[in-house]
């Protein structure tokens, strides 16, 4: 890296197929990741510089079971353990596990942790006779502690998600042997809230700008994500070139998605500030 941290990343992994249609594995593997830039290049000290690698232990038991129709069922157990992540050299509920933008204004060491585990069941058709589905469901846990050695939820810890996928397509050749390919596929997810900290009202009104209460960091829950995107395309397919048409509608449903909270000084309140809502997109993509 940048500040000549190096690691070694030793993996493991075994499998066993009990028949054609059931497998099972284990897998182990020591990760190790470099934070957003941001972080190290702290306009308050130059040490953020030096920090070492974010570290984890990752441990993954998955069981795949091939079922009728082209259709495949699979369960995953997942356990990460995660170490030296950067937090405040002072007690603090800080960590770089729940940084998303901004500059950090303070010197950190490399003294954090966290734990992320959970359980994966996911159901997939493939593709056929033009028909193709995804359905997916997780439940998790997601927790760290700052320098202040309490453990807290993360930003990030909505504890469950549901995701369905599918799409139909249909195929014409035409006389003269063109390729024609029309389809529609859709994408819903239903996601618990992520965590948020509160604000602290009398402070901030006292200020003029948004103060958080940071010994309750992400002690609070926003409302569940919601969103469906619809997709219609044709497709022309030549020698020499690919051609598709597609129409995107992002947030069909047009549903109002929390993304954060502030002061507002000319309210005098706490605002609640949305994520967009519909998006139709119409696009024309030539490939070669």
């Amino acid at each position: 890296t940048f500040n000549g941290s190096s690691a070694i990343e030793p993996r493991a992994s075994l499998e066993w197929a009990a028949n054609p249609n059931n497998r099972w594995s284990i897998s182990y593997g020591l990760h190790s990741q470099l934070q957003q830039p941001q972080l190290y290049f702290s306009s308050a000290s130059d040490q953020n510089q030096d920090l070492a690698l974010t570290k984890a232990h990752h441990l993954v038991l998955s069981y795949q079971r091939i079922l009728s129709y082209g259709s495949l069922l699979s369960a995953e157990l997942y356990y990460k353990s995660l170490f030296d992540v950067p937090v405040s050299r002072q007690s603090s509920s800080f960590s770089a596990l729940n940084l998303l933008e901004g500059f950090i204004d303070e010197p950190l060491i490399n003294e954090g942790t966290g734990t992320n585990y959970g359980i994966e069941l996911s159901l997939q058709r493939f593709v056929s006779k033009g028909f193709y589905y995804l359905l997916n469901a997780t439940g998790y846990q997601s927790k760290y502690t700052g320098s202040d050695g309490i453990e807290r939820d993360t930003r990030f810890n909505g504890n469950y998600i549901f995701n369905v996928t599918a799409g139909k397509e249909w195929q014409r050749i035409t006389k003269k042997g063109k390729d024609r390919l029309l389809g529609i596929n859709f994408h819903v997810a239903y996601i618990g809230g992520f965590r948020d900290t509160p604000i602290d009202e009398a402070a901030s009104r006292a200020a003029g700008r948004t103060l958080y209460q940071n010994d309750l960091a992400f002690s609070i829950r926003q409302k569940a994500y919601f969103r469906t995107d619809l997709r219609f395309y044709l497709k022309r397919n030549k020698v020499n070139a690919n051609r598709t048409l597609s129409l995107d509608i992002q947030n069909l449903t047009n549903a109002e998605n929390e993304a954060f909270r502030y002061y507002d000084a000319q309210q005098n309140t706490v605002v609640v500030q949305h994520q967009l809502g519909i998006i139709p997109m119409l696009s024309y993509r030539v490939e070669f």
